[in-house]
């Protein structure tokens, strides 16, 4: 089922989620939103995990920036047989030690 905090945003291609305090986990469907470009994560200290992000295959630019407390991500997936990109970020930026305090 997917997640209805996320119906309808199937064209949003840039997101920012910043200075959350609480946010523990990003919601499943944020692999779903396949038109996205730009995934930004600012200072959320209480963030743990991030879900699959297989189905982002307009991925250009991850940054995580400030998340000490998020486990490091699964390596991307190997290079789809058929030539499809899939989630792999041109530009991935990670600064300030996320994931090891």
């Amino acid at each position: 089922m997917p997640d209805p905090r996320l119906i309808g945003l199937t064209a949003l291609d840039s997101l920012t989620v910043e200075s959350c305090n609480k946010l523990k986990t990003l919601p499943k469907g944020l692999g779903k939103l396949g038109a996205l470009k730009q995934l930004t994560l600012l200072e959320l200290d209480q963030l743990q995990e991030m879900p699959d992000l297989i189905g982002l295959t307009a991925l250009d630019s991850l940054t995580i920036v400030n998340c000490f407390k998020l486990k490091k991500p699964r390596p991307p997936p190997s290079p789809d047989p058929s030539g499809r990109r899939g989630a792999c970020a041109k530009t991935l930026v990670r600064s300030h030690g996320e994931g090891q305090r």
